[in-house]
């Protein structure tokens, strides 16, 4: 597997810049989509920033590096995303009452801990750690193939990613542990 040129140098830059993007994105987005009524704003933003950054791995396969282990890094750090996701949302039905989590929920001795643990802790720490070994898997493989210089927009990728997913654990840990007085 040798570097690739790239076909367009707009879709390079594309790949290179998205993230850069998703975070400039996320910063400015997310703010407006908490003011609303509903998570659906929000559930939007994330929806975008996950599609771009989808985009950009794509891109970066095609036309930087043809690398079959970053496809692999890709793809997994993406579906482990999803995958704690779905994991946090159905913890949340189990461990919450009435499907709400009320203010200071975690404080309220060994229920809230437990809760808080098996609803938060335990899946962001899990996909956090995978996370983590799929970026060296990829930074791994793109080294020897010889794209060094492109190492350098795999942890940016991936600290896009990973601002992309600890989003609900942050909303829901506020929450929660009841950390903004209003």
């Amino acid at each position: 597997m040798a570097i690739a040129y790239p076909k367009s140098v707009y879709v390079a830059i594309f790949a290179a810049a998205a993230p850069v993007f998703v975070l400039a994105w996320l910063f400015l987005a997310i703010p407006w989509a908490l003011t609303g009524g509903s998570l659906v704003r929000a559930y939007f933003v994330m929806a975008i920033a996950f599609t771009v950054l989808l985009a950009s791995a794509i891109a970066l396969y095609r036309s930087l590096v043809r690398s079959r282990l970053f496809v692999v890094a890709a793809v997994g750090a993406l579906a482990t995303v999803l995958v704690v996701w779905v994991w946090q949302r159905i913890a949340f039905n189990v461990l919450i009452p009435n499907h709400f989590l009320e203010y200071g929920y975690f404080l309220k001795g060994a229920e809230g801990s437990r809760a808080r643990f098996l609803f938060l802790e335990l899946p962001f720490t899990t996909g956090s750690v995978i996370l983590l070994l799929q970026l060296v898997a990829a930074v791994v493989g793109w080294w020897r193939l010889g794209a060094r210089w492109l190492c350098l927009v795999l942890p940016l990728w991936w600290a896009a990613l990973f601002a992309l997913f600890s989003l609900p654990y942050v909303a829901w840990s506020i929450q929660g542990d009841a950390s903004v007085f209003i």
